[in-house]
């Protein structure tokens, strides 16, 4: 029924591939991968698909080119409005002169193998923290180490801690120091190092984002808590973390812009956000976790601009911003990547 009512909706479907929305229930576990290179986005999926029901897709491309191959084979295997995951599409460098990198989040099948350097996030509150970044002594060894460690505190402020963490990701710059980042995670998680994903940015040094379970919660406490560990600034536009106690998650991919400027484009992506959530059972006050991906300083700009006007600045998304070369389609400079829950009935 869902899909039917998104199908009504033109715009909700710019990205060329993939669902609008996808829908979790709350007893469902998630399984988040470790990220993959790979030239063959179809053969790296396979076994994914073979392990459960895919939700979310993540691919970094190199170029163009690699952006418009990823659509075609992504078309292929999962129409566009279909049963398939969201997808989101970003340009940026790539480690290894690798074309493609991907990472996914799928509901597992019961009784399937795991996923090879998976983490399984089990139904139960679930924690969503916004990039956080510290300097550290400058380098960008000591930059990630110390934004680990100030990560840590928060997750021990929310009741959770760095065993229960699903995935890492970090934003960082340069791409060719990928190494740096992927040593200083191993050192700090030990032998339960959770899955990473690598983005290069367009900002310095490193900010680094994460997943992870919490503790029950009591019955009393909200669907969504929006939670800022001591010693930090609570923003209006987005939270420092998000606590989902209980409910189902809404996956939404591919929000596209569309406009002459980048104010309409913002404003575009916007509408589209509030458009699907609601007719998908959740709404603006009931984001969990945003991840924007602009490629030009004036869409960077009207996005701080603009999200006042949609968030309550009591109920922001916990959120990551990358500035990244390309968004994966022609002619646009902002995707969208978000995660809600479903409002109480």
């Amino acid at each position: 029924m869902l899909a039917a009512m998104l199908s009504l909706i033109p715009s909700l479907e710019a990205a060329p591939a993939g669902a609008p929305v996808v829908r979790v229930g709350a007893a469902d576990p998630l399984l988040w991968t470790p990220q993959v290179l790979t030239s063959d986005l179809s053969r790296t999926l396979q076994p994914w698909n073979e392990a459960g029901r895919l939700v979310r897709l993540h691919v970094v491309v190199s170029d163009p080119a690699a952006a418009a191959l990823a659509w075609q084979s992504l078309a292929e295997s999962f129409p566009m409005g279909g049963n398939g995951p969201a997808i989101t599409i970003v340009e940026t460098a790539l480690p290894e002169g690798a074309r493609f990198a991907v990472d996914a989040t799928l509901v597992p099948r019961p009784g399937h193998a795991p996923v090879e350097g998976s983490r399984v996030l089990a139904p139960g509150p679930r924690l969503f923290v916004s990039g956080q970044a510290e300097k550290g002594d400058g380098t960008l060894a000591g930059a990630t180490r110390a934004t680990l460690q100030s990560l840590e505190k928060s997750l021990l402020h929310a009741g959770s801690n760095k065993e229960r963490v699903v995935q890492v990701k970090a934003f960082f710059s340069p791409m060719g120091e990928a190494a740096t980042v992927r040593n200083e995670v191993a050192r700090f998680f030990g032998d339960q190092t959770p899955p990473l994903v690598l983005t290069e940015w367009g900002s310095p040094l490193i900010e680094i984002e994460v997943v992870a379970s919490a503790p029950e919660a009591p019955a009393e406490s909200p669907i969504l808590e929006f939670l800022t560990p001591p010693g930090m600034t609570t923003p209006t536009v987005y939270c420092r973390m998000a606590r989902v106690n209980r409910g189902g998650l809404l996956f939404l991919g591919g929000i596209y812009g569309e406009g002459i400027n980048p104010e309409t484009e913002v404003r575009f992506v916007l509408e589209q956000l509030k458009t699907r959530s609601e007719m998908s059972g959740s709404d603006l006050e009931h984001l969990i976790k945003a991840t924007y991906y602009v490629s030009s300083d004036g869409t960077s700009k009207a996005l701080n601009l603009l999200r006042p006007e949609y968030y309550d600045p009591l109920r922001p998304p916990a959120a990551s911003k990358s500035s990244v070369t390309g968004v994966g389609l022609p002619g646009q400079a902002i995707v969208l990547d978000m995660i809600a829950v479903e409002k109480p009935r």
